[in-house]
């Protein structure tokens, strides 16, 4: 892991022999109710999927999760369902969200906003409790 004289940053893994276990990854978190739009984000920015193709991608069934490794990074993208809480004691969020580094909450533009809001704001309170160094992001999708 590089790190600078100070110890403060760390910009993933030096090289592909470096191993690295599941709980020390970082770890992006996207949520979103259901059809907001998060495996079209997904599939673009880690995939190189064509925005266009987007149109054609299926809801998600399941949970996802995905590692995003490159010469610069490692990190592990994980997408919960609309119609799945990522909160559910079976989900065990304790150990997804300590290390969560940013939480994306995906809301479809043409949507109504409040149960969208709502959602939000709840998972952000729980994911907070968990972690608190956790950085939030909202991106307002419109495809």
């Amino acid at each position: 892991m590089w790190k600078d004289s100070h110890g403060e940053y760390d910009y993933g893994w030096a090289d592909d022999n470096d191993q690295i276990s599941e709980s020390q990854k970082p770890t992006i978190v996207l949520m979103g109710l259901k059809r907001s739009g998060k495996t079209s984000i997904r599939k673009v920015v880690f995939n190189k999927m064509s925005p266009n193709e987007t149109l054609f991608v299926e809801s998600t069934p399941r949970v996802t999760t995905e590692t995003v490794k490159g010469s610069f990074i490692n990190f592990e993208a994980i997408e919960f369902p609309g119609q799945m809480s990522p909160f559910n004691d079976t989900m065990n969020p304790h150990d997804t969200f300590v290390r969560c580094g940013a939480l994306l909450f995906v809301i479809d533009a043409q949507d109504d906003y409040s149960e969208a809001l709502k959602k939000m704001v709840e998972y952000f309170k729980k994911a907070y409790e968990i972690n608190d160094k956790i950085r939030f992001e909202v991106s307002h999708y419109s495809c």
